[in-house]
């Protein structure tokens, strides 16, 4: 038999300095034995990790970092761009932009993509952007792992193709300063997601056609016979 209702509305509503004051337990990352900060799994340093890189074992990965990649990637785009498979996925980050630009709150993460358009960043960007963090991560698979850090990773990369919006004007020491609001951890993740669902697979292709010698055991088809089937709920 469950807990009364009262009971229950207790247990939702305590003070978090009370939730706080009971988490005791150690930090939840593998190895880390320090306590947990206030409310979370993890210890500060472990939880900052989290929100900010998907995985509290998460690292950051700057663009300098996947630089060779993102040239390779591009040139491979521009050499093909007239595949039926880029031009599909190309369609895609089009349709999205648009649906987010019209307040379609429906598109995963509409906030930030309209931030996107309204910056007039382009579906090839956001297609060169996505394909050189997933080849760095197929070519530094012990620096950026394959789980939510590559898809925190990817939501990370195009979210911050576009400046951020400045919630805040100040001076400090005669210069005008900006305080930028962060984009929420839940959203970087959706949008991720959302790439590696529709997109994966020809992400894939893309990082073994650039490679010299395959990178990977997987049979990968080839490009020039590969077909994209995307289908999102809500970006059609």
């Amino acid at each position: 038999m469950g807990k009364p209702a009262a009971e229950r509305k207790m247990a939702i509503y305590t003070p978090i300095h009370l939730r706080a004051e009971a988490n005791r337990l150690p930090c939840s990352a593998p190895g880390c034995c320090l306590p947990r900060y206030s409310v979370s799994r993890y210890c500060g340093q472990h939880a900052r990790a989290d929100r900010a890189y998907g995985h509290p074992l998460g690292k950051r990965l700057l663009p300098r970092h996947y630089a060779a990649e993102r040239r390779e990637v591009a040139r491979f785009i521009r050499r093909n761009r007239e595949d039926q498979s880029i031009r599909t996925a190309l369609a895609f980050f089009q349709r999205w932009l648009e649906l987010a630009a019209s307040g379609d709150t429906d598109v995963p993460a509409p906030a930030q993509i309209a931030r996107l358009a309204k910056n007039q960043v382009s579906a090839l960007e956001m297609l060169c952007e996505a394909g050189a963090v997933w080849a760095y991560s197929e070519r530094n698979q012990r620096a950026l792992i394959d789980d939510e850090r590559l898809t925190c990773a990817l939501g990370n990369s195009i979210s911050h193709l576009a400046p951020l919006t400045a919630i805040r004007k100040y001076e400090f020491r005669g210069k005008t300063l900006y305080r930028y609001s962060r984009v929420p951890k839940a959203e970087r993740m959706e949008i991720g997601e959302t790439i590696r669902r529709t997109l994966g697979v020809l992400l894939q292709a893309v990082t073994e056609a650039i490679e010299p010698r395959p990178i990977t055991t997987r049979r990968v088809i080839p490009l020039h016979q590969f077909k994209l089937m995307i289908c999102h709920p809500t970006i059609q």
